[in-house]
């Protein structure tokens, strides 16, 4: 620990994490400031369990630290980017126009980067090459007004291969459920951990510090390699104070704690802690590490829904304070059964080291169900780059709210059917924050295809172009504002205006996108779309000569599947749609001409409602397989949408998602179940389409609409234990904009009048919802998160129920039961429940 001290009196103190069993260097660097004096602290554990046990110092030592000149220009390459920060002194004019150009080692031509932002408080010019090759020399010079080179550097990009000085089987360092590894390789010499093919690596992490079942902490050049991962008690893999530290083709699950659903209602541990912040991967304060090819699915618990609150519950990865960081062709796969709160989620959303902090390449990911965002950028977001992945079935899609330094580049992305567990939505780019702390972000080339709503309104320096946007009401923008470059876009709703009367852009498109086939999930646009080819370059990120000025993430008129990823197989559909009619489906892979490929698929435990066929193949050099895709429906045990997804991948962990929607229909009489959760159901429901995309056909095959001043036919039915009841109800909404009023019923059972509901206006117009019914006359025991439900206690016996309505509501589905958990939205496996939370 240090304390800086001025006068006598403490100014701060600064703490380093804890140590290890092993030597380890601990290393803090502090900026003394007007202290006069500064205090070295050597500190131990002082619990019950540390008695008798020795804690030991070693070559105590103060060093100024080296500061770099001011004018140096710093360069910060990942496999295939490059950030570069700029110093200028006091007496330079940061105001000037600069470019910079690079050229690869022994090449001629020199191409131009996007030219970089100025940044006055830090006195620095910064910004980021992209497309590069690895393992490669190049060259970039930085440009004045004039086009004349100023300044130049050298630097090379990140290897894939590194030399590999010790393998080491992960089985010989598991202990008591426990893995530790605070191995130091080198440069030169790097420690690779991994088991045999087929075993399972089952962990807990009771005794680690963190909880996680692998403690990665101060170690240096390690891999972590075709290894299968299951538990962990908060965790299955900490990573900490490290760097270079590499986790390859690892499969992890059933990380986190088995939660109980409480009436908050949030998932608590039994120690009566919330479950929140357990990840697959927890990394924090690290330098140089990579993620890739990893599948993280089947947390323990699930996360709640919005319909409560902010979401709580696990995520695939809990990142801080990181810097030159890869992550790279994972599926982060939830289901509908185990959602995750984020796929990624940082910590630090406001702070200027937070989250994915600086220099980071997140690319060629599946993002699958999250109950709030699918990625968290939020955070300093220094040269962090987003691009070529594709998010499925979140709330949001990207959360940027907080750019506390930039820039931040979100470019070549797909975002698809946006909702959480009860397909609420928000924001495909949640970029909403007002704050002049926002620094500045760029989305280029983007396609949106959810019924959520297309961009936020944050007040930074923005540049919005070649996006496509199909959403569901307001693609862009919520409002306008400075600062913002919009153009060459297309956009769309398909319920009301999709963007403002007032937005004027000449160069943006307001038509219907047509992409070559959205049910397969294949979402380029047809190239004969009028303005597909349209759209405008921007150096490096959408170059003319590269890559062709285009709409969309995905050049007009391909037939490929995203993520983007370099495969040596491709299938002819990402997405499968089965009604309740249609069991099966099926694709076809093709392999490369280059070599055999020994083919597996990739699915959760959570989804055992699907079966792919076959599960393990080979497949010869140029040859095809088709695969079966067969939905078990006696596993199916609840009404409404289920969604899921499954990996087609090769021995190196390279794989293509694919996701699967069905859904099952309830009856159209009362249904009655006795016994522990039971509960009574009326419903008339039929669902025509069960995918989350902007076009909804979610209709009722009958439903009975309530006028003004009108009453529902009252609902009979015989109540056969008496006891306190929750009551649901799926009502639905007009898509009106200009309506600013709540939907609101008069409650009448028995022929008395009980309560009047108010349903808020956040209810997603042209759609079905569930929502339940407040009882004002009663204090419930819920806490304050939950004061919206109501319990209402009835006897045994006959009983009706009657909404007499004040301004129009149509409800196609009712339900009775005691069971709070029916409630969350945050589950769907609840058993055998005939009619329960059909969640669309």
């Amino acid at each position: 620990m240090i304390k800086r001290v001025k006068d006598k009196i403490e100014q701060s103190r600064i703490s380093s994490y804890p140590s290890t069993q092993q030597w380890n260097p601990i290393v803090l660097d502090f900026n003394s400031g007007d202290a006069d004096q500064v205090q070295i602290l050597c500190r131990f554990g002082q619990l019950q369990s540390d008695v008798g046990s020795v804690s030991w110092f070693d070559d105590l030592s103060l060093h100024a630290m080296v500061i770099p000149e001011p004018d140096e220009l710093e360069t910060r390459p990942t496999f295939n980017s490059c950030s570069y920060y700029w110093n200028l002194p006091d007496d330079i004019n940061g105001g000037q126009q600069i470019g910079v150009q690079f050229r690869a080692q022994g090449q001629a031509a020199w191409q131009r980067a996007m030219a970089p932002f100025w940044f006055e408080k830090d006195r620095q010019f910064r910004g980021s090459i992209v497309d590069l090759h690895e393992n490669t020399t190049y060259k970039m010079q930085v440009l004045d007004a004039q086009n004349k080179p100023i300044l130049q550097r050298t630097f090379t990009t990140w290897n894939s291969d590194v030399p590999i000085a010790k393998t080491i089987d992960i089985r010989s360092r598991l202990h008591d459920g426990n893995i530790v590894i605070q191995d130091q390789g080198k440069p030169k010499g790097w420690i690779c951990f991994t088991a045999p093919r087929g075993t399972i690596i089952q962990v807990d992490g009771v005794n680690n510090l963190s909880g996680a079942g692998i403690d990665i902490r101060n170690a240096a050049y390690v891999i972590l390699k075709n290894i299968v991962i299951r538990g962990g008690q908060n965790h299955a893999v900490n990573i900490e104070r490290s760097n270079h530290v590499r986790l390859i083709n690892c499969d992890i699950s059933g990380f986190g704690q088995d939660g109980q659903l409480a009436k908050d209602p949030v998932y608590y541990m039994h120690q009566g802690a919330r479950i929140n912040y357990q990840a697959g991967i927890r990394a924090f304060s690290n330098f140089g590490l990579v993620v890739e090819r990893c599948y993280i699915h089947g947390p323990r618990s699930p996360s709640t829904g919005w319909r409560h609150g902010h979401p709580l519950g696990p995520t695939s990865m809990f990142v801080n304070d990181l810097s030159s960081t890869v992550i790279r062709y994972n599926d982060f796969a939830a289901s509908d059964q185990h959602r995750w709160n984020d796929a990624i989620e940082g910590s630090g959303n406001s702070s200027d080291i937070g989250g994915f902090n600086r220099d980071a390449d997140i690319h060629g990911n599946f993002f699958a169900f999250a109950n709030d965002d699918g990625i968290e950028l939020d955070g300093a977001q220094m040269n962090v780059r987003l691009f070529e992945n594709r998010f499925e079935g979140g709330f949001c899609g990207i959360s940027t709210s907080w750019v506390v330094r930039g820039p931040s580049y979100i470019y070549r992305n797909v975002i698809l059917h946006g909702g959480d567990a009860n397909r609420l939505v928000g924001t495909a780019f949640k970029d909403l924050k007002r704050s002049d702390i926002q620094g500045p972000a760029v989305f280029v080339n983007n396609t949106v295809y959810s019924q959520s709503k297309g961009f936020g309104g944050s007040q930074g320096q923005r540049l919005y172009r070649n996006n496509v946007l199909m959403a569901g009401s307001k693609a862009y923008p919520l409002f306008d504002l400075p600062h913002r470059t919009v153009d060459h876009s297309l956009f769309w709703a398909e319920r009301g205006p999709a963007v403002r009367e007032d937005f004027k852009r000449e160069s943006v498109i307001v038509a219907k996108p047509k992409f070559v086939d959205a049910n397969n999930g294949l979402f380029a646009l047809q190239a004969d779309m009028p303005g597909a080819m349209d759209g405008k370059s921007v150096d490096n990120l959408a170059s003319e000569k590269l890559h062709g000025s285009y709409r969309g993430a995905i050049r007009p008129g391909l037939t490929a599947i995203w993520p983007r990823r370099p495969t040596s197989f491709k299938i002819d559909r990402g997405q499968i749609i089965l009604d309740p009619l249609t069991d099966v489906a099926t694709f076809e892979l093709q392999a490369d001409s280059t070599a055999d490929q020994n083919i597996h698929i990739r699915q959760s435990q959570t989804t055992d409602w699907l079966d792919i066929m076959p599960e393990n193949v080979n497949v010869p050099a140029g040859g095809r397989v088709t695969f079966k895709v067969q939905l078990r429906r006696e596993r199916m045990a609840y009404v409404g949408n289920y969604a899921a997804s499954f990996s087609v991948t090769d021995e190196q962990g390279m794989s293509i998602p694919v996701t699967v929607y069905s859904w099952q229909n309830g009856p159209t009489q009362p249904v009655l179940t006795v016994g522990e959760g039971s509960m009574i159901a009326y419903s008339q429901m039929r669902i025509a389409k069960p995918i989350n995309g902007p076009v909804t056909e979610c209709k009722s095959e009958k439903s009975m609409t309530l006028a003004e001043n009108k009453a529902l036919e009252a609902w009979q039915f015989d109540l056969p234990v008496e006891g306190n009841y929750y009551i649901l109800m799926r009502v639905y909404r007009d898509d009106d904009a200009s309506l600013k009023k709540y939907l609101k019923a008069g409650l009448v059972i028995d022929g008395q009048k009980v309560a009047d509901i108010a349903w808020p206006q956040q209810l997603a117009g042209g759609r079905w919802e569930w929502v339940s019914c407040p009882n004002p006359t009663r204090k419930t025991p819920q806490k304050s998160e939950a004061s919206r439900f109501g319990l209402f206690s009835l006897k045994a016996g006959q009983h009706s129920i009657t909404l007499e309505n004040t301004n129009g509501v149509q409800i196609d589905s009712m339900v009775l039961t005691p069971v709070f958990s029916l409630l969350s939205g945050a589950v769907n496996n609840m058993g055998p429940i005939p009619v329960a939370m059909p969640n669309h």
